[in-house]
């Protein structure tokens, strides 16, 4: 269990992927959403979110899927800022049968 008193546990979700803003909610969005958005823009995104939150250190970074391919960029691109991983049911590097999905 986690103890809110000693962690905090922040969930943000992949652009264009779930519930966020992509370009296959409405069509006002199709023109407004970029052509392409990659793991490392989200990641950028994300670590400016972490920032402004006063979040320096992530002490495990948990990601399932594609929230594990976002967590093996999480190692490379700040690996100072990632204590400990658990990517779960990821591939370091998309196949190119998942793009199709992607």
């Amino acid at each position: 269990t986690f103890d809110p008193e000693q962690v905090r546990v922040i969930v943000i979700n992949h652009f264009g992927n779930g519930e966020s803003f992509s370009p296959s909610h409405e069509d006002t969005h199709k023109k407004r959403f970029p052509s392409a958005v990659r793991y490392p823009d989200n990641i950028r995104a994300q670590k400016l979110a972490l920032d402004a939150l006063g979040v320096s250190q992530i002490d495990l970074l948990y990601g399932f899927s594609m929230g594990a391919m976002q967590a093996f960029h999480w190692g490379a691109m700040f690996p100072t800022s990632v204590k400990r991983m658990a990517a779960v049911c990821g591939s370091a590097r998309t196949g190119n049968t998942n793009k199709i999905f992607l």
